[in-house]
């Protein structure tokens, strides 16, 4: 619920590892912000491919579009049959918290 909020920080720990082969990105993970029915992107945010290796802590200012209104926060991941690279590990999320 951010309807009383001039800004607020998403916190979340994660681990991810998405199949890319070659400079081609096949696999993604994705951090939406949504209304609160869940039904309308509010802002299509962060976009991660790739690997990062190990946990990483991730602490991001929420976009101005999602203050003043109560929101979701989607995580999702897309993709694809595996390509040349093999099938990857995906992604792990932990710790999600949102802070004004």
């Amino acid at each position: 619920d951010l309807t009383s909020v001039s800004n607020a920080t998403l916190r979340f720990t994660h681990w991810y590892d998405f199949e890319v082969f070659d400079i081609n990105a096949y696999d993604f993970g994705y951090v939406n912000i949504l209304d609160a029915s869940g039904t309308s992107v509010v802002d299509k945010w962060l976009t991660y491919e790739g690997g990062n290796g190990s946990y990483e802590a991730v602490r991001q200012d929420l976009p101005s579009a999602a203050m003043g209104q109560q929101i979701m926060i989607e995580f999702q991941m897309t993709s694809d049959p595996p390509y040349q690279d093999g099938t990857r590990e995906g992604w792990y999320i932990d710790d999600v918290g949102v802070y004004p």
